[in-house]
């Protein structure tokens, strides 16, 4: 992942955007070509219980900001 851009929510889960970067997201591709794909997604988290990032598919991301 080449990055992770915080854009709205509580400032409480700030600091879990380092956790994003590093994690490991498949995608499968026809050919070794590099290739960027933006994605959006919403992280969700509950005391006691944890988190979870749930990705927006790609063709509904019509902006980077």
């Amino acid at each position: 992942m080449e990055g992770v851009k915080f854009i709205s929510g509580s400032e409480k889960l700030r600091p879990l955007t380092s956790a994003l970067r590093s994690a490991k997201f498949p995608n499968i591709f026809p050919d070794e070509t590099p290739t960027k794909i933006v994605r959006r997604g919403t992280l969700i988290c509950i005391p006691d219980a944890g988190c979870i990032f749930v990705l927006q598919t790609a063709e509904s991301v019509t902006s980077v900001d």
